[in-house]
């Protein structure tokens, strides 16, 4: 810390090869005093690319009270908040809805932080995001609400809780596939069993004209065909 406090005539924002600042490097590892260093040294605290992979709360707070915009943007439209909830690391989301980061800003592919955390599995980040206001109708360019996310992979406890706030099991995607195809094409029964316990339409068909049943026997998934009623007129 001695040693780099005393250099001199150092470029404090230089880039390496994936375009990250010492700044960058720094936060995301945790180390504290070392970011603080860099701040005084001048370091860029908006610097594109900083993210909030890391869950380090006390980095976060930091940059936030050297002024970081809790809603700057990766060159992919992501925002410390997409990343915090990509990764659950509740903290770091509370600290940034605090700060006044949109708990419904969208990245290039209209993603929204729900769908980040509902995609990988974060059922706390999920909870937390919800209790904060997260829209389950939101959708991305895509036309996947959070649900088609939970349904494809598999996410029982998100899809509950998604559920729980209304999310729309009719809602249809950009190939007109609902939730259920989404579930019944990857295998996931239990998602089938709670969407149907739920009053979702299994006969509904998406643009190629399949009904769910016609997922899960395309993908080969024995189990969910014969939980599946059969429908009329196959």
């Amino acid at each position: 810390m001695d040693d780099l406090s005393s250099f001199k005539n150092i470029d404090w924002n230089q880039r390496n090869h994936n375009r990250e600042t010492g700044l960058h490097i720094a936060a995301r590892n945790g180390h504290e005093e070392v970011v603080r260093l860099l701040l005084e040294k001048g370091g860029d605290v908006d610097a594109k690319t900083s993210d909030g992979r890391s869950g380090h709360d006390a980095v976060v707070r930091l940059l936030l009270e050297k002024g970081a915009d809790a809603e700057a943007k990766e060159p992919a439209g992501r925002t410390t908040l997409h990343w915090a909830a990509w990764n659950g690391h509740d903290g770091v989301v509370r600290l940034l809805l605090e700060n006044g980061a949109n708990v419904e800003i969208k990245d290039s592919a209209g993603r929204t932080t729900i769908h980040r955390a509902v995609w990988n599995g974060h059922d706390a980040t999920v909870r937390l995001l919800l209790e904060k206001g997260a829209n389950v109708e939101a959708k991305t360019l895509a036309r996947w609400m959070a649900l088609h996310w939970a349904a494809w992979g598999g996410q029982e406890v998100a899809a509950r809780l998604l559920l729980e706030k209304g999310a729309d099991t009719e809602a249809r995607d950009s190939f007109e596939r609902t939730a259920p195809h989404r579930a019944a094409g990857s295998g996931h029964g239990a998602l089938v069993q709670l969407l149907l316990g739920k009053g979702a339409n299994v006969e509904a068909k998406d643009s190629a004209g399949g009904t769910a049943l016609h997922r899960a026997a395309g993908s080969g998934h024995d189990a969910v065909v014969r939980l599946l009623p059969k429908a009329e007129n196959h």
